[in-house]
């Protein structure tokens, strides 16, 4: 038995019917819900019908893009929740935009709008990296041991048999060095000290893997 749409997803049908063959274009979801007086979530729910769908497909009409299915308060939302430089609360971001965490609630179950989260997210976790890489190796500068276990494990210089105190104690070798190289001038007395600093690395390495 074939499922009937409803009244809102025929207005809905009929409505964005009109505007493509006028304007050639796929109505956003804001406009929709302001010319129609239909809820959002509910023109959102419309156009996930697949009824409704195949309705747009036999006449010629390309479901819009994801973002565009978005209401601009879904839009500000979902940047402002994922803005990991704003340090508020998610229901203190919500109230600074109007929102009712109800609603926000309801547009988490919606399959565009997680699914626009989820996008916007694992970009954000791109762009922030080359920062969080930088922080990662600043900490790991200042001697922090987890930062150094993390950082030695992304190089590949990682070894789980090696403890954190033998780590702590490489590290403030290659800072003494640092350190003698800005102060000693002389190339020969420089090369012995490099020598026996190599050698006492060597050596700690060998009494950790064995």
């Amino acid at each position: 038995m074939a499922t009937l749409m409803t009244k809102d997803e025929w207005d809905i049908l009929q409505y964005v019917d009109e505007v493509w063959s006028t304007k050639s274009t796929f109505p956003a979801v804001s406009k929709i819900s302001n010319l129609l007086g239909i809820d959002q979530i509910k023109v959102i729910d419309a156009l996930s019908n697949p009824v409704v769908q195949k309705s747009l497909e036999a006449r010629g009409i390309p479901l819009a893009d994801m973002d565009d299915r978005l209401s601009p308060e879904q839009v500000a939302a979902i940047n402002l929740i994922l803005n990991v430089s704003d340090k508020r609360s998610t229901p203190m971001k919500l109230k600074a935009l109007g929102i009712n965490p109800r609603t926000y609630q309801g547009w988490r179950k919606q399959r565009y709008f997680s699914e626009a989260m989820r996008k916007r997210g694992e970009e954000l976790f791109g762009e922030t990296m080359p920062e969080v890489h930088k922080a990662l190796m600043d900490k790991a500068l200042e001697g922090d041991p987890a930062s150094l276990k993390l950082y030695y494990a992304m190089a590949g210089r990682w070894d789980s048999s090696k403890s954190v105190e033998s780590m702590n104690i490489q590290f403030v070798m290659v800072k003494l060095l640092e350190i003698i190289q800005e102060n000693v001038k002389d190339p020969i007395a420089l090369q012995n000290i490099a020598s026996q600093f190599e050698g006492l690395l060597t050596n700690e390495k060998r009494a950790i893997s064995g």
